[in-house]
């Protein structure tokens, strides 16, 4: 209707006078969208433009209502994402932002070039989580929802990433230390139940067994890990082992040991890390 606006993902390509009145609002993408990663909004939003990082346009739907205050955030994420071109390498999408709606539906949504976001979840954690997740969950989408903690795990990691980037390693390690007790009593990452996919341990266990990877391999192997994780299986589906033949083949050992006991959550590899 006349005065709102068509959101979706990829890129905007037209706008048109609708038959009968009112705008027709054409996207398009160049890339597979699984169902559940479309964004579809209608309503009464300000576009803002955040301008271009390594090519990639940034922009957000925001709607009006929304306290100031809480947007503030936003203004960091073309920082994030080019923090995360470094880390991850390079971005799967043409385009990158923030759909921001007035209306709470308890956190966000990693939905492609554009994660949706309610209210109370656009603070810098939720925002590098879901944009995290357009490698990790939308590029590389898992095989099978058993292996979730490979979209979760990474997400919540790159939160921690982005806390050792922004505010020092000293935080960071405190964060980790935490999140390991956390880990101890939650469900092991890599067996949720069918009727508990996204519980806490598929989270904050996925992350954890992410940095005790790192700290068993360095730095140099593990960073080349996530980043040829995100290029090897791009615009494709993988799965745990998949993902256990890669660090194998990266790190020149068989970590499978390794990796089984701390995504069973059972075993010797249940010991505090430096």
């Amino acid at each position: 209707d006349e005065g709102l606006v068509g959101i979706s993902g990829g890129l905007l390509t037209a706008v048109d006078p609708a038959v009968g009145g009112g705008t027709t609002y054409t996207w398009s993408s160049e890339f597979t969208m699984t169902s559940y990663l479309v964004p579809l909004a209608v309503g009464d939003f300000d576009r803002v433009e955040r301008g271009l990082v390594e090519g990639i346009l940034v922009r957000d739907y925001i709607d009006p209502d929304i306290d100031p205050p809480l947007l503030e955030d936003l203004d960091r994420v073309p920082e994030a994402l080019e923090w995360m071109i470094s880390v991850f390498g390079t971005y799967p999408f043409e385009a990158y932002g923030t759909l921001a709606l007035d209306t709470d539906f308890g956190g966000a949504l990693e939905t492609q070039t554009m994660s949706t976001h309610g209210p109370s979840a656009l603070g810098m954690p939720v925002l590098v989580h879901e944009l995290a997740h357009q490698w990790f969950g939308n590029s590389v989408s898992v095989g099978d929802w058993s292996d979730i903690w490979l979209n979760e795990g990474f997400a919540t990691y790159a939160e921690w990433l982005w806390i050792e980037h922004d505010r020092g390693r000293a935080l960071y390690d405190a964060v980790t230390a935490s999140m390991f007790d956390a880990y101890r009593q939650l469900p092991a990452p890599g067996s949720p139940r069918p009727d508990d996919l996204f519980n806490g341990g598929v989270y904050v266990g996925g992350a954890s067994v992410l940095h005790a990877l790192r700290v068993e391999v360095g730095d140099g192997a593990f960073f080349e890990i996530l980043r040829s994780w995100a290029a090897e299986q791009a615009y494709a589906n993988g799965t745990t082992d998949e993902f256990v033949e890669l660090v194998n083949r990266v790190v020149g050992r068989d970590l499978s040991v390794f990796l089984d006991l701390w995504l069973a959550g059972d075993g010797p590899a249940y010991v505090p890390l430096p």
